[in-house]
């Protein structure tokens, strides 16, 4: 009976999650005159200006490849940065911007992190296909291992979940840290090689930049979409994906433990 129950419950949330970021996702584009067409034209204008900027103005180019392949290069690395910046940031107020859900309604807390996990993996899909469309114009050619992706960089949104969860329920307590998470996210994003190839960086540095989350997983999309996973290594893979869950359950563990004094803080 009990495991009956704990079934149906479970069942009811995965339906609700779902709901709810449906309901986010729409949310983002409501009252627009295109709606959700805008999450495709959003990252296509900015791989165009990326284009235009770095490779027809700038003529930058990424090691030895091809001018305009720095544009594909940049936007890959970001397109792995951004939406691991939007889970963490947009978790700090997650608690604070759902009171209702807190004080008046019984409302399953641990899905509200979950809901920007699952947003942002949706733009992160949609920012994937246009990366694609961008690589067969240019190359010339079908990235296969584009595909591969989502499913490479789960352990990055399992660790940003894990963190998110820790965010959530600290901004609760601290609201400073609403301000300051902003700030750290930008330090990250200049301390891991989405401007630049991690091999610009001078060895003896280079440990400090794995420190970065995002380091790792940056690599690895470029790694399998420009070099064929010529440099993966699967022990590497299951070390990040092994720390990402450990995060993922103590940030979950922490978030239950402390979701007891929301009501009364907030």
């Amino acid at each position: 009976m009990a495991n009956n129950l704990s079934t149906l419950r479970e069942s009811k949330n995965i339906r609700l999650l779902q709901s709810l970021t449906i309901r986010k996702f729409e949310s983002q584009y409501k009252g627009s005159v295109l709606g959700g067409l805008w999450s495709i034209i959003n990252p296509l204008i900015m791989m165009l200006i990326y284009t235009f900027v770095f490779s027809i103005v700038l003529k930058a180019k990424w090691g030895g490849a091809h001018e305009i392949n720095f544009s594909i290069m940049l936007y890959c690395g970001l397109i792995v940065f951004l939406p691991c910046s939007e889970i963490i940031v947009s978790s700090t107020g997650c608690i604070r911007e759902n009171v209702n859900y807190v004080k008046k309604i019984v409302f399953p807390l641990t899905l509200l992190p979950m809901i920007n996990v699952s947003s942002s993996y949706l733009n992160f899909l949609i920012s994937l296909a246009i990366l694609e469309i961008f690589h067969i114009i240019v190359v010339g050619t079908i990235s296969i291992e584009v595909m591969y992706l989502p499913l490479l960089l789960l352990p990055l949104f399992i660790l940003s979940l894990g963190l998110g969860y820790i965010l959530a329920s600290l901004c609760v307590y601290v609201k400073d840290l609403m301000m300051l998470v902003p700030f750290i996210t930008s330090i990250m994003l200049f301390l891991s090689p989405v401007f630049y190839p991690l091999e610009n960086i001078p060895e003896k540095y280079t440990w400090m930049m794995y420190l970065n989350p995002i380091t790792y997983m940056v690599e690895l999309s470029r790694d399998a979409i420009f070099y064929n996973f010529v440099n993966f290594n699967l022990l590497h893979y299951i070390f990040y994906s092994v720390v990402a869950s450990l995060i993922c359950l103590i940030g979950y563990l922490w978030f239950k433990v402390t979701k007891r004094g929301f009501a009364d803080v907030l």
